[in-house]
């Protein structure tokens, strides 16, 4: 077992203590209190890593001070957020407006404490042909608006409630879901006793789920929370899921392959199946990523969708060409006045180059130090998750 095995194997105990509420007697010296704590920062994953430990022999009074402080402070934010997530559905009920929770908020209510799972805003989709009506009922309930996205809107209220509210589901428009929501062809339905409220079936939820982390890992990463998810929402709800149902869901999502291994993955890191290289390597990622993965990551996607590599001495060299002069598809994903001109796609390059933004010069550089093995690793990763995103 390599070290970054050895470290998965901590924080699979530590897991399993958190969501079964139980303690760790003694932490690991693989990790000491400051490395779990950095890991608990950058995957999000707080109380559930770190009140295992309140009882563990081999931490200062100072650490299990700064534990209890945090356990408390993610109590009282999760509370919050599940009293406003109440409200608002009274709200919205009340002036007759569609809406549907997502992600976290429901989340949370699925493992066995709420505040296991860090939850940094609530999502809530909306009819897009209400948005106007839903502003004017958040602006008379204290909510700001913060800024606005191509797909959502954020909001804000005191003391620390974050909203987004979500017109579609996707800002990529190769996802094809954000046609309609709230009608009788939707995946959604309303919830019985609701006249406005609306949710997914066990199937689609799980679908909608992998998809938003899917998109994470195909555009820069995510983190090993994500598998935490699949973990407990199969626990839960794993012999309700009609198989035939969710297949042809991910099937038409393009995300088959990835639930595969992202299952598999789970299975591996929480449950019994064994290590193998593939797999170690993909967890390694995830987990060096953090939460929200790493501006360079989005190189890797593209890159395997359009080259086929070896790990030989023309490695590098092929990737470095690639970056240096991309195909039209990838620069149209960037530019979009470059679509439907292919013709200008010497333009693209020269502008890109004079522009040299820091995503850009951060991507170049890293072409520049990556090996050839690492560049085999990564492409053979992102080829075998075969993403589609079409419907």
């Amino acid at each position: 077992m390599n070290m970054k095995n050895e470290i998965a194997a901590v924080l699979a105990e530590i897991v399993h203590a958190g969501l079964e509420g139980k303690s760790i007697q003694h932490l690991d010296e693989h990790i000491n209190f400051d490395m779990l704590l950095d890991i608990a920062k950058e995957q999000k994953m707080m109380v559930i890593l770190l009140k295992p430990l309140l009882n563990a022999d081999n931490i200062t009074e100072e650490q299990r001070k700064a534990i209890k402080s945090i356990c408390m402070y993610s109590f009282m934010a999760s509370a919050n957020q599940l009293r406003e997530v109440k409200l608002l559905e009274k709200l919205f009920e009340e002036n007759g407006l569609k809406y549907q929770f997502l992600k976290g908020s429901l989340l949370k209510n699925i493992y066995p404490n709420p505040d296991l799972r860090d939850m940094g805003d609530i999502d809530v989709l909306v009819d897009v042909n209400e948005i106007k009506d839903i502003d004017k009922v958040l602006r008379a309930n204290n909510y700001s608006e913060a800024r606005s996205i191509e797909h959502h809107d954020v909001y804000t209220k005191l003391p620390n409630i974050v909203l987004e509210v979500h017109r579609y589901l996707s800002e990529d428009k190769h996802l094809n879901i954000e046609r309609k929501y709230f009608d009788e062809k939707s995946n959604n339905r309303l919830i019985e006793g609701r006249k406005y409220g609306y949710e997914y079936s066990v199937e689609e939820f799980y679908v909608f789920m992998l998809m938003h982390m899917a998109r994470h890992f195909y555009e820069r990463g995510c983190g090993i929370r994500g598998l935490v998810d699949i973990y407990v929402y199969k626990k839960a709800y794993g012999s309700l899921i009609n198989k035939k149902l969710l297949n042809e869901s991910l099937e038409r999502f393009g995300i088959n392959d990835f639930e595969k291994h992202m299952s598999k993955l789970t299975d591996i890191w929480l449950g019994d199946s064994k290590w193998d290289d593939f797999y170690s390597g993909i967890f390694d990622y995830m987990y060096e990523g953090g939460i929200y993965g790493k501006e360079g990551n989005g190189i890797w996607s593209q890159y395997a969708r359009e080259k086929q590599v070896k790990n030989n001495f023309f490695t590098k060299i092929k990737l470095k060409i690639w970056y240096l002069f991309p195909s039209y598809s990838y620069m149209a994903n960037y530019n979009p006045w470059l679509r439907g001109k292919p013709y200008l796609l010497p333009f693209s390059w020269v502008y890109r180059a004079l522009k040299s933004s820091d995503k850009h010069v951060y991507r170049q550089n890293m072409t520049d130090n990556t090996d050839a093995q690492t560049i085999y690793e990564m492409q053979k990763m992102y080829k075998a998750m075969n993403f589609k995103f079409t419907e």
